[in-house]
């Protein structure tokens, strides 16, 4: 229930309120599987987006694997786990910067092209996607929708740049080959 929430809630917030309220539930169904229903093929990973980043803990604690299935570009993952740094750098809306961010084998960005969802950062929706960006790097491992000679430098910056330690794997172009009816 979201009767808790103003009318004007972004969509993101409640995403990630979606997720974060539904994770006890989510916990006892894998448990139940895990417990009640042994398979060949035991559970072993759990699998999120990037709004479920907070389900790794509940991973952990029934000793499956975390991984995160980004479905866009590696350059706007970067920005994403560059997010918290960024926050501590910048006091100003992104769209008031005057110049252009680099991030490490990215283009250089201009603050208004950022997200949407990362342009107010007094809306709970900044400061929600903040906190599950900070626990990406707790992931096991990053599947990105991308591939290495589109976007050589973003991937290659993350995958060795050190302080960002879950293995990415460029797992796409993952792509719409016929119309949904």
């Amino acid at each position: 229930s979201f009767d808790d929430l103003p009318e004007d809630t972004r969509v993101e917030t409640r995403i990630a309120l979606t997720i974060s309220r539904s994770l006890p539930a989510i916990h006892d169904a894998l448990l139940q599987l895990l417990i009640t229903k042994p398979c060949s093929r035991p559970i072993s990973a759990l699998v999120v987006d990037l709004f479920g980043s907070n389900a790794f803990r509940l991973a952990r604690d029934l000793n499956m694997s975390s991984y995160m299935f980004f479905t866009s570009t590696a350059m706007s993952f970067s920005l994403l786990v560059h997010l918290p740094k960024l926050d501590q750098t910048y006091t100003c809306e992104y769209r008031d910067l005057t110049e252009a961010v680099v991030l490490p084998g990215c283009v250089p960005l201009l603050g208004k092209d950022f997200l949407d969802a990362i342009q107010e950062r007094k809306n709970d929706a900044y400061n929600l996607l903040l906190e599950l960006c900070k626990e990406y790097g707790s992931a096991d491992g990053i599947l990105i929708n991308s591939f290495v000679e589109l976007e050589f430098g973003a991937l290659k910056a993350l995958k060795e740049e050190g302080w960002f330690k879950p293995p990415i794997y460029p797992v796409g172009p993952l792509i719409q080959t016929r119309s949904i009816n």
